[in-house]
């Protein structure tokens, strides 16, 4: 088996048309059913044309802008490899994969020249940084592991700009378990898209869009579902419709227990044991959930006292 190709567009259209109707990166967590932005059903229908792909969101662009800036702050941080970014877009393929590819930002070389390692860089906002903490968020590394797989690397170095600040790198090792995985499961998905068959929906909103992207127009037709799956379909959906009910009716009491406990007061401030806040409610808001972040309340508390940490999160809650 031949050893993967690397090779670096310089033309935009070119590199963009080499990756349709491949598996990249972005899709393996998707497939994996860990992303948030994607499921494999809404990945399957804009792969077999027929549901229209993503365009790219503001965030992407400006990944993209600010990405040789994320670079030169990683080059900085570690003088001690030598990472080559290319002068264009590089692209790699493996006859071990033929249905992937890999589109790695940077490449980590050794002193003789040879590419042992790949680079990612991501730029995320601020809000997703619980997700950055001693390793990378589960998206990225998943990304990674396909970059690795695809490339027959041993290792990655992530480098994160959260929130257009600070900046976060990782170091990642190979994980064989995992690369097993991701082969099977886009293995699996490829041959789901070419024998044009729909791998299994889930309850999201974004598999909910892709459905009508599919089927955008009403026939009035009428189909018949026979057999043992659809009468157990049939149940279970029952089943989910009075557990709905249910749910919402023990909602409405508690909401009913707090209206009382509320009298004419506008904001309730449930704490634990430690007196700590666990949910802020405001009546002006049908009993809107506030965020509740007990480092920050911590933080509050030793600036301004128990009270002045209440005001300020009650504030925040009727905002």
């Amino acid at each position: 088996m031949s050893a993967p190709t690397f090779r670096v567009y310089t033309d935009e259209l070119e590199w963009l048309r080499a990756r349709e109707f491949s598996i990249g990166s972005s899709a393996a967590p998707v497939i994996l059913g860990v992303a948030k932005y994607a499921t494999p059903f809404s990945l399957w229908a804009q792969m077999t044309g027929k549901a229209p792909g993503v365009e790219d969101s503001v965030r992407l662009e400006v990944g993209r802008v600010l990405e040789p800036m994320v670079h030169r702050r990683v080059c900085a941080k570690h003088p001690e490899l030598s990472i080559d970014r290319p002068d264009g877009r590089l692209m790699v393929k493996s006859d071990a994969m033929p249905y992937a590819h890999a589109t790695p930002d940077a490449l980590l070389r050794a002193e003789s020249g040879e590419a042992y390692g790949v680079v990612e860089y991501k730029t995320v906002e601020a809000y997703t940084s619980s997700d950055w903490g001693a390793e990378p968020s589960p998206t990225a590394a998943i990304q990674v592991q396909h970059s690795l797989a695809v490339t027959g690397l041993e290792s990655a170095l992530v480098g994160a700009m959260i929130g257009f600040s600070a900046l976060k790198t990782f170091e990642v090792e190979r994980n064989p378990d995992l690369i097993d995985l991701l082969q099977d499961r886009e293995y699996a998905f490829r041959t789901c898209v070419d024998q044009d068959i729909p791998p299994a929906v889930d309850g999201s909103a974004v598999t909910k869009k892709a459905l009508k992207l599919c089927y955008p127009v009403d026939t009035g037709g009428a189909v018949r579902l026979r057999g043992a799956r659809w009468a157990d379909w049939f149940v279970r959906w029952e089943r989910a419709v009075a557990d709905m009910k249910a749910a919402e009716e023990e909602k409405n009491i508690r909401e009913n227990e707090l209206r009382l406990a509320l009298g004419a007061d506008s904001v309730a401030l449930i704490t634990d044991g430690q007196d700590l806040p666990v949910g802020a409610f405001s009546n002006r808001r049908s009993f809107y959930k506030a965020s509740v972040h007990k480092e920050h309340f911590r933080r509050n508390l030793n600036r301004v006292g128990y009270e002045g940490a209440i005001k300020r999160l009650q504030s925040e809650t009727e905002d």
